[in-house]
C-alpha cells in the first residue's frame, strides 16, 4: 500500500512519515501519532504492511487528532463545537483529499 506523502487540510499540509517498527513500538509505544509542532503523522511500517482496516483506522484516528488541534478544540469545547469541527473536517477529508481513494484501495 502506498500512503500519500501528505494531506492538505485548509491552509495546513500534514505530512505522513512511516517509522521503522522498532521505533514506533519500542520507543514511541504507538502504532501511529500526530505531532502538531512538526505538522506530521507518524505510522509504523508494520501497520502500513498490514494495510486494510487497521491502517485506515489508525490513519483516521491520527487525522482526527489533527482536526482537534487544527480547530483549537479543548476540554472547554462544547459538544456542538466538537461535532461541527469533526463533521466539517471529515467532509473536507472525504471530498478534498486522497482519503476516499486510499480507503477504496484498501477495500479491494
Amino acid at each position: 500500500m502506498k500512503l500519500p506523502k501528505s494531506f492538505k487540510i485548509g491552509f495546513e499540509t500534514i505530512e505522513i512519515e512511516i517509522l521503522p517498527t522498532h521505533l514506533a513500538y519500542n520507543i514511541c509505544k504507538e502504532e501511529g501519532s500526530f505531532h502538531a509542532n512538526l505538522r506530521k503523522i507518524f505510522i509504523s511500517e508494520e501497520v502500513v504492511k498490514r494495510g486494510g482496516a487497521t491502517l485506515i483506522n489508525i490513519l483516521i484516528h491520527e487525522l482526527l487528532h489533527v482536526c482537534y488541534w487544527y480547530n483549537n478544540l479543548s476540554n472547554n469545547s462544547t459538544e456542538e463545537d466538537i461535532v461541527n469541527a469533526m463533521s466539517n473536517y471529515i467532509t473536507e477529508l472525504l471530498f478534498q483529499s486522497k482519503l476516499t481513494t486510499l480507503i477504496q484501495q484498501e477495500r479491494d
